[in-house]
């Protein structure tokens, strides 16, 4: 009986030390979900699509794309901000005195650079998904993509238009601790993550 309970204990720890060995792999788009919104609105990393800069991942489908590993500097980010600027990158941020490059007010510490190859994508602000999908929204807006509010750089989004699942909005005349104040609306997109496509299935 000794011996059944000391093969046991054995054969149990060896499954938790499998266990806790394990690496659990996030859906693509659902990557960032332990981040709070402080955390990922001070993320320090941009992300460029076909020298488009789009600012984070999130409203990006990375799973259908490739990533350029040697990116030789300078490169030109183009489809800044609202006024859709270009900014010339003489080196890699990482190796400069400060340690990082400003991209608009964004100081940015780290690039990852896409191509999309033969996968065409609309790369879209988030005043123009404004404008498309809830035009009817006057006043000021505050936007959410997924679960995170976007509380600086909003201008510097870019959303695939392939990738928005749909779009709803709040007003703050709904939110009854702040029902009294001057009216906003909260704009949230969400992207096409398994959560938020199959939520009957996988919860919310």
């Amino acid at each position: 009986m000794q011996r059944y309970f000391f093969c046991l204990l054995i054969a149990t720890s060896s499954f938790l030390s499998v266990i806790a060995q394990m690496e659990y792999v996030h859906p693509h788009g659902e990557d960032m979900e332990y981040m709070t919104d402080d955390q990922w609105n001070d993320w320090a990393r941009g992300f460029v699509v076909n020298g488009n800069f789009v600012k984070n991942s999130i409203g990006i489908p990375t799973d259908l794309l490739r990533e350029e590993k040697n990116v030789r500097y300078p490169v030109t980010l183009y489809n800044i901000g609202s006024r859709k600027d270009s900014l010339v990158i003489a080196e890699d941020p990482r190796y400069t005195e400060e340690g990082f490059v400003k991209v608009g007010n964004f100081p940015c510490a780290r690039f990852t650079f896409y191509t999309s190859g033969g996968v065409s994508l609309s790369l879209l602000s988030l005043d123009e998904i404004r404008r498309k999908y809830c035009p009817e929204v006057p006043g000021t807006v505050v936007y959410m993509i997924n679960k995170f509010f976007i509380t600086k750089d909003a201008d510097l989004y870019r959303v695939a238009g392939q990738y928005i699942y749909r779009v709803e909005t709040l007003s703050s005349k709904h939110i009854e601790s702040i029902s009294a104040l001057p009216e906003f609306t909260v704009i949230r997109i969400f992207t096409r993550t398994p959560h938020n496509m199959h939520f009957d299935k996988l919860g919310y």
